[in-house]
């Protein structure tokens, strides 16, 4: 009985023969480092026990197949360093998933908008029958005919007539059947999420105001740098419903550099993510002041705020706090004035090693200009004059 397969690191080309959901035991199936190609079969919702998939740094192509949100049981899901196309398929975030982390990061055709509201996850499911069809995922396999290698069956993900590679059996609707009910057990559910990783690929529009229901309430780590997201930062994403606690209050590692982002950093940032440790909004175009609500990262290690618009001083109070500091990034802004001795004090007093800002002269037509900002502190001086 086969339940884990490792074959990282070997070499292997071709594609991923469809057989491989032949191991219907099989917990963990690790691939990555070779030169797979091909698109991920489809019958890869069979391997219902599957707990950890990893096929980064491959060469896979196509869309991710939606039958991977019939393996419930996945936690792991690492899709990374490929050339996947299209969107996130809805299934992932069914309610049933016990998805931990998902990486999808650096396929650069993989994109769409941010997923929003359960509403626009949630899969519908008919209820004008008396004869219900469950999704996948509910569905009780009653036997493999060999000579039929699919059975067509409707209802699954509200898409009539689709071919799978299962025969199940109907499940019959309950007298005290209820069709919110039914529905709400299989609608978008991503409060199990503790790492999403999305950086390196083509995601656009804005960051919707109520990302994935602000329900991602136990999620440590949100990448999504390096796509092409424009617009605000949501001031309520932080925020939970009702507004008692923090949608994200968990969060350790934020990465929204490199996209088109604009505005100013929304105070909620500061107020609900107090264990936030590595802060990451460099090469967009924010705007505005860094405000003294920064001092309430006490857990921040890592502040890169480079390459955007901020302007104004820093502020001269309420940083003593970030004791913890490591690296803060201030190039390539408008700040000006002098580096508050606050911070300073955390050269000496702290594990603070890497300090930049604008503190460099510069040129601007062509005529020499005084540093932007007066830091004698500062690890490294750039100048923050635009050329």
């Amino acid at each position: 009985m086969v339940t884990f397969l490792k074959l990282n690191e070997n070499g292997l080309r071709g594609y991923l023969p469809a057989e491989i959901t032949s191991l219907p035991n099989l917990q963990q199936l690790y691939l990555s480092s070779n030169s797979i190609r091909g698109t991920i079969p489809t019958s890869i919702g069979n391997l219902q026990k599957l707990r950890s998939l990893h096929i980064s740094e491959n060469l896979f192509e196509g869309t991710i197949p939606r039958q991977i949100g019939f393996c419930t049981q996945v936690r792991f899901l690492d899709l990374s360093d490929n050339n996947l196309e299209g969107t996130l398929p809805k299934e992932l975030f069914w309610k049933s998933m016990e998805l931990t982390i998902l990486d999808a990061s650096r396929n650069r055709r993989l994109g769409g908008t941010i997923p929003s509201s359960l509403s626009s996850l949630s899969t519908e499911i008919a209820t004008t029958s008396s004869t219900k069809m469950l999704p996948a995922a509910a569905l009780h396999r009653e036997s493999r005919n060999p000579n039929k290698d699919t059975q067509k069956i409707a209802g699954v993900g509200g898409e009539d007539d689709e071919e799978f590679p299962m025969v199940v059996q109907p499940q019959e609707r309950p007298n005290n059947y209820n069709g919110y009910q039914q529905r709400n057990q299989y609608q978008s559910n991503p409060d199990k999420l503790l790492e999403l990783h999305l950086s390196g690929c083509d995601f656009s529009g804005t960051i919707p105001s109520d990302i994935m229901g602000r329900k991602l309430t136990n999620l440590v780590k949100l990448d999504l740098s390096n796509n092409r997201l424009e617009g605000t930062i949501p001031s309520n994403i932080f925020v939970g419903v009702g507004g008692v606690r923090g949608a994200m209050e968990e969060l350790a590692v934020l990465n929204l550099s490199i996209n088109q982002l604009i505005g100013s950093i929304p105070d909620t940032l500061y107020q609900y993510t107090t264990k936030l440790r590595h802060l990451n909004v460099g090469n967009n175009f924010l705007m505005g002041s860094i405000s003294s609500s920064l001092g309430r990262l006490t857990n921040l290690e890592i502040g890169v705020f480079y390459m955007n618009y901020f302007t104004g001083i820093l502020p001269d109070t309420g940083l003593s706090s970030l004791t913890k500091l490591e690296t803060l990034h201030f190039t390539y802004n408008n700040i000006h004035g002098t580096m508050p001795k606050e911070i300073c004090e955390l050269r000496t007093s702290s594990s603070l090693t890497i300090l930049s800002s604008d503190c460099e002269k510069g040129l601007s037509n062509g005529d020499e200009m005084p540093a932007l900002l007066s830091c004698q502190c500062c690890t490294t001086c750039l100048t923050g004059y635009k050329t």
